[in-house]
């Protein structure tokens, strides 16, 4: 298609990204390829002790939240609720 086509808009192009994600799901190749890519360059251009650096504790916090525990990491005390 060309650049002038309809589909070719950024918002257009969100909405069937948006769409796409909540009739199928993330795959795993997505969340490897884009999120993890993504999370793992701004890693590198960020500073500080890895363990303390913004994305590794986002990383941390997604594993946490899906029951894991990455290499390293103390685990967070359970909340009584």
């Amino acid at each position: 298609p060309s650049a002038a086509s309809e589909f070719a808009h950024p918002d257009i192009i969100i909405g069937l990204t948006v769409l796409a994600y909540r009739y199928e799901g993330l795959r795993k190749v997505d969340f490897e390829q884009d999120l993890i890519a993504l999370l793992r360059s701004n890693f590198e251009n960020e500073s500080g002790p890895y363990r303390l650096r913004p994305s590794s504790l986002m990383y941390n916090t997604w594993v946490e939240q899906a029951g894991g525990r990455t290499k390293g990491a103390e685990p967070k005390p359970k909340t009584a609720a």
